[in-house]
């Protein structure tokens, strides 16, 4: 099913499910609520990510940045670590032979990208590492625990998806700036988090690049995101965190 994206394992559990819980009628189980199996599916996923080493979890982040089918050549020039060629081919094979990715032509060069379902459950944990990150920062107005924010450049598929009405609320970049929205507005306390981001995006600017990697850019698209925010410039003097 295209739902799963050809993922055999998904698939697997989709069609026990059918046989378990309704008697074998494809059209039935697809009447019914995809959250029936969502549970299983995730946990199906958070397994395979697990597996993976820590260069082939690197690899999907940055399959779920690009949002889109990325070529070998820019998936190698994007990654601030590189990798031998040989690594970066066996890895992706890894990936393939688990299908957890796909690899298609376009216009007559090999592009890879995430299968879906893998697509959503990966940029939900990067999402996530990100905001501890931003709030590791806010917290300790340093940089030092910053791993994601210095390695992967998150807005790599801004550009061309600026002149798009609603792509960057789509984008990696996008979905960090709304939850951070939800987080500043939900809590209340002893320090503005914009000025604190604004101070220890200034301490970036004095580091070399071999040392802050993307974090530099990142820190800046993710200020300029928020302060771009009508919902949050329009109560920006109010907006605390809880340290």
């Amino acid at each position: 099913m295209t739902r799963y994206g050809g993922n055999l394992l998904a698939l697997k559990i989709v069609a026990a499910t059918i046989h378990e819980f309704f008697e074998d009628n494809v059209f039935k189980f697809l009447e019914a609520t995809a959250l029936f199996i969502e549970e299983n599916i995730s946990n199906l996923l958070a397994q395979q990510f697990h597996r993976m080493s820590s260069a082939e979890a690197d690899m999907a982040y940055w399959l779920a940045i690009a949002q889109s089918p990325i070529s070998l050549a820019k998936l190698r020039e994007d990654m601030f670590i590189k990798s031998s060629l040989s690594d970066l081919l066996k890895n992706l094979d890894s990936l393939g032979r688990r299908s957890l990715i796909e690899k298609i032509n376009q216009g007559g060069e090999t592009v890879f990208m995430l299968q879906p379902l893998m697509v959503k459950y990966v940029s939900d944990r990067l999402v996530a590492q990100i905001i501890s990150e931003v709030l590791e920062a806010i917290n300790t107005q340093g940089i030092e625990r910053m791993q994601l924010l210095k390695t992967h450049n998150f807005s790599t598929s801004i550009a061309k998806r600026k002149g798009v009405k609603g792509e960057v609320s789509h984008s990696i970049l996008g979905l960090v700036k709304n939850r951070l929205q939800v987080v500043f507005l939900k809590n209340m306390g002893a320090v503005e988090p914009l000025n604190i981001l604004t101070k220890v995006a200034s301490v970036l600017e004095n580091k070399s690049p071999l040392e802050v990697g993307y974090a530099r850019e990142n820190m800046a698209n993710i200020i300029a995101e928020l302060t771009s925010s009508d919902k949050y410039s329009s109560r920006q003097g109010a907006l605390f965190l809880v340290p």
